[in-house]
């Protein structure tokens, strides 16, 4: 850019829109630049409101019976509204005792299919798991429900 003294700034050519002032802008083209601006902060609030839309969706997972494969289980589907985990539990059928993690996976926000979840240790055939979705261990997502966790057999 030439150099130019403070008092001729304003005749100096503006090499970007960043520099240039709005009177600058040929007056059939400021409609177009207010136009630009709205579609801009259209853009953001709609971005902000599909995100605020994307919380209030609950996780939800789904797990099949399956057999195991190198101490690997493979969930169906899986779907967390923000950042989260999904864990793998060995549950007594009965419903006695606490549920024992066995192994677990971070996961990014959205949807996820077939996902892997190598465990600690390979339970019996027979064996009941439970697949949870997390916020983070042991936190579940605000709002969840019986969506978040799903039990399955190990054939």
């Amino acid at each position: 850019m030439p150099v130019a003294d403070a008092a001729n700034r304003d005749s100096v050519p503006h090499r970007n829109m960043e520099e240039t002032p709005m009177h600058f802008v040929h007056p059939y083209l400021r409609p177009l630049a207010a136009i630009g601006a709205s579609v801009a902060l259209a853009t953001a609030v709609s971005a902000a409101t599909e995100e605020r839309a994307t919380e209030n969706v609950t996780p939800s997972v789904i797990a099949m019976d399956q057999k195991l494969q190198n101490d690997e289980v493979s969930i169906t589907y899986a779907y967390l509204p923000r950042d989260g985990r999904l864990t793998i539990l060995a549950v007594d059928p009965d419903g006695k005792g606490e549920p024992t993690v066995l192994g677990s996976t971070d996961l990014s926000a959205g949807d996820h299919r077939n996902v892997t979840v190598k465990l600690n240790e390979g339970p019996q055939q027979g064996a009941q798991l439970k697949a949870r979705i997390e916020a983070s261990a042991d936190q579940p997502f605000a709002g969840s429900d019986e969506r978040t966790k799903m039990t399955f057999g190990v054939m």
